[in-house]
């Protein structure tokens, strides 16, 4: 069991990791999308 809460703590860093990595590549090269 513990090491499902682990595994469930893990991922949910990961997700919130990536995510911001995606929000702040999509603010600093979002101008050159906008034709």
């Amino acid at each position: 069991m513990r090491y499902f809460q682990v595994a469930k703590y893990v991922i949910t860093y990961l997700l919130i990791f990536y995510r911001n990595i995606f929000s702040l590549t999509i603010k600093r090269y979002g101008l050159y999308f906008q034709i």
